[in-house]
């Protein structure tokens, strides 16, 4: 019994792979170019339960305010690295989009930093954006800065009829943050979550 259960692990993880090794991918992916640079998240075919991997969209609702008023949230996440270089070093981003009403089809949804912030350093004593009613775009390259960009996402498919944490969409982004050089890094491509 136990050589069964076995060849039946060796076969998953054989069958989980191309032809180069690289994990099978199910489609869900985010392309961004920052700088003439493409890099890439993308989710593997086959994950163990519970086991996050590649690029999320979000969408739920919570009550606010005091009067518990429902507002629904879209959370788009993804950690990107070089395309064709797995283990170079990346970016994540964090699209949060309070919505009034059903997501709008090639809409460009503004994005900009709260209050004209668009560096936040930890330990700056400066207090960092929360999220409540302000869509932003967050993007990390460490563990101590974050900065918020300037920009818009584009939903061209949109679909939270199912689980709201794997809801579906299509579309672009494009945004620009500053860089080290004192000017502007431009960040857009496309995303899509099946």
């Amino acid at each position: 019994m136990k050589s069964i259960y076995y060849f039946a692990i060796l076969s998953m993880l054989f069958l989980s792979c191309d032809k180069n090794g690289d994990t099978l991918k199910n489609g869900n992916k985010v392309e961004l170019t920052k700088d003439g640079v493409v890099f890439i998240d993308e989710q593997s075919a086959f994950l163990p339960p519970g086991a996050k991997d590649g690029p999320r969209l979000e969408y739920n609702t919570y009550p606010e305010g005091y009067l518990g008023e429902k507002i629904d949230h879209l959370f788009f996440t993804a950690n990107l690295h070089q395309k064709g270089n797995k283990n170079s070093d990346g970016f994540s981003v964090l699209i949060y989009l309070p919505i009034t009403d059903a997501v709008v089809l090639h809409k460009k949804y503004e994005l900009k930093p709260m209050n004209g912030v668009e560096i936040f350093e930890e330990g700056s004593g400066a207090e960092s954006p929360t999220f409540k009613h302000f869509p932003l775009i967050r993007y990390k390259e460490d563990y101590k800065t974050d900065y918020y960009g300037t920009g818009h996402i584009t939903f061209t498919n949109f679909d939270a009829s199912g689980n709201p944490s794997r809801s579906k969409g299509e579309g672009l982004i494009e945004f620009t943050i500053p860089n080290k050089t004192g000017g502007l890094s431009i960040i857009k491509g496309n995303f899509k979550i099946k």
